[in-house]
């Protein structure tokens, strides 16, 4: 999930996560939620050369 998307984005993300571990709930399945910053470590303005 990107951190500058809108608050909005962000709890509708949150609200799929929850119907869908309520869907599942009392099966074997196993539900995660992963959240990550993007880092680009050539540096703040330049290319991201993603190989």
């Amino acid at each position: 999930m990107d951190n500058k998307k809108s608050k909005a984005e962000k709890i509708e993300l949150l609200r799929e996560y929850f119907l869908l571990k309520n869907k599942l709930d009392g099966t074997n399945e196993t539900i995660k939620i992963l959240f990550a910053t993007a880092y680009n470590k050539f540096g703040e303005e330049n290319e991201w050369k993603q190989s």
